[in-house]
């Protein structure tokens, strides 16, 4: 190499490194790359050969870069004052660049390095050591001047900025102007104290000010995260470097800053997405549980109350199965912009998770100004929403709780209001309930109660009974209702009232329900496959609104049926009226699907619904069951009886058949007989029996020539 080539030394321990900087800076016209794999070897290099600028690893064996650089200091020749960038990948903190200025540093670049600044920072120095020699040559005050060189600044990306020692500006370049937005002309003599927006600055003036004693005291300053103020009063993010000029009587210091916009724009979105819900702005769990705890305690020093409202959207799940997550999410956040126009300023609304919203009702008087709000909600959110040109109804339940009451504690306030919520839902949906301690017990035995039929699903702790359906004709037994039970190891025998609701709200119906269907198919062959029964039985199960939602339950019906070699005929689906009404399109295309494969469909409870008679137009309908509400008024109301006659007579003409359930008394069986009733089913014939009876009555009734079915 040349002797007149400037000489830029790259210590580094790692070869990589070296290798791709000496790459990165071969480029440059007039300069020489020497690199050193520590830092014992970079003060060799340095106690031998004129440097013009130090690239500084941090992290390096046995002596690391800060130990280096103030090495470098303590050099007795030219070398000692080498401009020293550090080179890091670990951390750009104040308290890291603090002591990488402390060592002697002037400059630091972080890992992975930019190409660019790397550049330009190269280049700023090389021509700032080249000039240096030339000043070195001539005297003491051009050596000065040439550090005020415009050229030398104009390479550099940050704003930079010269300050005298009286605080005014001496000089700027290209960048730092176009950050303030200021022409050179202007910015010339302007004091510091008008850029830089820091209050100890601004009160107490230069002289005060923490650059001036820095520049006093040959220190150099960084602030990480501060604003200056532009020309017109307009304030952005900067970090900034206050390093003085040594040996100028008129020269503090210079000052280089650069403009932090887009890492505080990042900033700021992380901290939106810590507190607040992405999809509908408002805000999340963990702010609605920090403003409750404010809110309590301002109400308890001014002696007035808090609402909490707990929010949830009824048939939410329905809208996204229907049209999909895309308008979920758009009715989700149509709601939370409701929910917003009917609380006060003061008030917050929170989205907690899925449907789930809940609201602060802040220092309010009475229960009465909740309750005025939960209905607006009500008349606000519930209704007709627009979306994507396609209209979806919703309505909402809410709980309520005031505090002081029941509930002392954010926990457990919002539990009350959950448990309340629960209570709306129970009662009908589309209202407000307020919180009791009742209601909280039930929650909790709710609760306990799904937790345990988790357990049981998995296990598959539950027993089939069965039912028999006697032909009113024969009085032999022609077909089985088969009734789910589960029998708990603690509560006993836990009646299908209280748990059936609870597997339909959690979900587990589903795969209960493909379990009660797999056992009925395979139990049944089993009968057929020994001859205990022909292949005339049928076996009836019931199905529930959750099960022909997803789409899914024919496909399954047809997998059952086929791995269990059971005749189709054999299985009939039950139905209710209320299973076809929350989704009838749904319902109805199912069933088909289901019937197409030869399975009977029956509708139970029939004439106790509303809209029972629209149905049999619509659905594949074989059999007819009369609820045994009118059964049982047999023989008492001429009403209930007239109801009877009427419904066989329907069936009847529509070609179905009809099962009369709750046949309890020998006058129930000869009106049904002589009214024409194809089948009974009830406890004057047998209550519902486990597996083993059920299998012994089939038995007796296939060898039974006196057409007679035995009690049980």
């Amino acid at each position: 190499m040349s002797e007149d080539k400037v000489k830029v030394l790259v210590v580094d321990d790692i070869e990589a490194n070296l290798f791709a900087m000496q790459q990165v800076l071969k480029p440059i016209d007039g300069i020489e790359i020497i690199t050193a794999s520590n830092g014992r070897d970079a003060l060799d290099i340095l106690n031998e050969q004129e440097i013009a600028l130090v690239f500084l690893d941090v992290q390096m064996p046995e002596m690391n870069g800060y130990e280096v650089a103030s090495k470098i200091q303590e050099l007795e020749n030219y070398n000692c004052d080498v401009p020293i960038i550090l080179v890091t990948a670990i951390n750009t903190e104040e308290e890291f660049i603090s002591n990488g200025y402390q060592s002697g540093a002037i400059d630091y670049i972080s890992k992975p390095v930019n190409n660019d600044i790397l550049i330009k920072k190269t280049k700023a120095f090389v021509k700032l050591f080249e000039n240096k020699k030339k000043l070195e040559q001539a005297n003491k005050q051009l050596q000065i001047l040439s550090n005020k060189n415009e050229s030398i600044l104009t390479f550099a990306g940050e704003g930079i900025l010269v300050i005298s020692k009286d605080g005014a500006i001496m000089l700027s370049n290209p960048a730092s102007q176009k950050l303030l937005e200021v022409e050179e002309s202007e910015i010339i003599g302007m004091s510091i104290c008008d850029i830089i927006t820091t209050d100890e600055t601004k009160k107490y003036g230069w002289n005060d000010s923490v650059l001036y004693k820095c520049a006093n005291n040959n220190n150099t300053y960084h602030i990480d995260n501060t604003e200056f103020r532009k020309i017109n009063g307009q304030r952005f993010p900067v970090d900034y470097t206050f390093s003085p000029i040594k040996d100028d009587p008129d020269t503090a210091g210079m000052i280089i800053f650069r403009d932090i916009s887009i890492r505080k724009h990042a900033e700021e979105q992380l901290i939106k997405l810590a507190r607040y819900d992405s999809l509908t702005g408002l805000a999340n769990r963990s702010v609605f549980k920090d403003s409750l705890v404010r809110s309590m305690a301002r109400a308890a020093r001014q002696k007035q109350m808090v609402g909490v409202m707990f929010l949830d959207l009824d048939h939410f799940k329905e809208v996204n199965d229907k049209h999909g997550h895309t308008i979920g999410d758009q009715l989700l956040i149509s709601v939370a912009n409701r929910l917003q126009k009917c609380i006060r300023t003061n008030d917050m609304a929170a989205r907690l998770g899925g449907d789930e919203f809940a609201i602060i009702l802040d220092l309010i008087s009475s229960s009465d100004n909740a309750a005025h709000i939960a209905q607006k909600i009500i008349d606000t959110v519930g209704g007709q929403h627009e979306l994507d040109g396609i209209s979806v109804y919703i309505s909402p339940s809410i709980g309520i709780t005031i505090y002081p009451g029941e509930s002392e504690t954010p926990e457990d306030i919002l539990k009350s209001a959950d448990s309340a919520m629960y209570r709306a839902k129970e009662v009908g949906r589309n209202n407000y309930q307020f919180y009791d301690r009742k209601m909280y017990e039930k929650a909790r035995e709710r609760a306990h109660l799904e937790n345990e039929l988790k357990i049981a699903t998995m296990r598959n702790d539950f027993e089939l009974y069965y039912q028999p359906q006697i032909s009113s004709k024969t009085g032999q037994i022609c077909g089985l209702e088969a009734l789910l039970r589960w029998p708990h190891y603690d509560f006993g025998m836990v009646s299908p009232a209280v748990f059936i609701p609870a597997a339909e709200s959690t979900g587990l119906i589903t795969t209960i329900g493909e379990w009660v269907l797999r056992t009925v198919c395979q139990q049944t062959h089993e009968w057929v496959e020994k001859g205990i029964t022909g292949l005339d039985l049928t076996v009836a199960l019931n199905v529930s609104t959750r099960q022909l939602r997803d789409g899914t339950f024919a496909k399954m019906v047809e997998e059952v049926i086929k791995t269990s070699h059971l005749e189709p005929n054999q299985v009939e689906i039950e139905i209710t009226e209320s299973t076809i009404m929350d989704d009838p399109e749904t319902a109805i295309a199912e069933l088909q699907k289901v019937h197409d494969l030869g399975v009977k469909i029956a509708m139970d409870d029939f004439g106790t619904g509303f809209s029972s008679l629209s149905y049999l137009n619509m659905l594949p309908i074989d059999t007819i069951k009369i609820d045994q509400s009118f059964t049982k008024d047999i023989g008492e109301d001429p009403k209930d009886e007239a109801i009877v006659k009427a419904i066989i007579g329907l069936a009847h003409t529509l070609g179905l058949k009809v099962i009369a359930e709750g046949v309890e008394e020998e006058y129930h069986v000869n009106f049904l007989r002589e009214n024409g009733c194809d089948i009974l089913q009830g406890y004057f014939y047998s209550r519902p029996v486990a597996v083993d009876i059920i299998t012994e009555l089939l038995t007796e009734n296939d060898s039974d020539h006196n057409n007679t079915v035995p009690k049980s």
